[in-house]
């Protein structure tokens, strides 16, 4: 079970190296992932710009405003441990669209799927009744 755990790591790793021959990311983030001391964990993500563009909107009065525009990809990793109960990752894919204009607001959108595979920490006793 643990060269199942540590094989999903490496193959996403040699995937996003594959594909990131063409795609830098714009930033990564490593973050410490645990709601407590007894409970820690570290988070690992990029974000990728997939498309930029800039597009005018004209309104009533006739004053051009400039809007830049872009599709992002935000792989997530992550990895817990729970002593004494189980240890667990997290593989977290988000796609988001952004817009942003002159004067510096924005508006993002997003949408993600995760994964969490959890392994217990220690042995289980099975007891039948026969």
């Amino acid at each position: 079970m643990r060269r199942k755990i540590t094989y999903i790591p490496v193959l996403l790793i040699i995937g996003l190296n594959a594909f990131s021959q063409h795609l830098r990311p714009e930033s990564i983030s490593l973050s410490y992932l645990g709601e407590s001391v007894g409970h820690p964990g570290i988070k690992i993500g990029a974000d990728f710009s997939l498309n930029s563009w800039a597009s005018t909107k004209t309104d009533r009065k006739k004053n051009k405003e400039v809007l830049q525009k872009s599709l992002q990809l935000s792989p997530t990793m992550a990895f817990y441990f729970h002593e004494g109960y189980q240890k667990g990752i997290i593989i977290l894919p988000e796609f988001s669209y952004s817009r942003k204009n002159e004067k510096g607001n924005s508006r993002s959108v997003g949408i993600g799927t995760g994964y969490l595979r959890t392994c217990l920490n220690q042995r289980i006793r099975l007891i039948t009744n026969q």
